[in-house]
């Protein structure tokens, strides 16, 4: 299962990370889980896209990354955050 199990109407209407995650993980929390949810709103805004095969797959592997956040080794995580970032502008 994915970070983000909701239904591509949902995904499309998301509008950030918020909707992805609730304030604990927003506000970073003890694990510092508000970096997944800022790389699983960028998976979102790609799969969610009429975008092609590529940005696609990069979607699919943003969204692996933030579901499985915390077994990521620390060099992975950043540079999930920073693709997610330029994503997001």
């Amino acid at each position: 299962m994915s970070y983000n199990s909701a239904s591509a109407q949902d995904r499309s209407s998301a509008s950030s990370p918020e909707a992805h995650a609730g304030a604990t993980a927003i506000d970073g929390g003890s694990r510092g889980l508000g970096s997944a949810a800022e790389v699983a709103y960028a998976a979102d805004l790609l799969i969610g896209s009429d975008a092609g095969d590529l940005d696609r797959a990069l979607g699919e592997l943003l969204n692996h990354v933030a579901a499985t956040w915390e077994h990521q080794y620390l060099p992975l995580r950043q540079h999930a955050q920073n693709v997610a970032r330029s994503v997001a502008r």
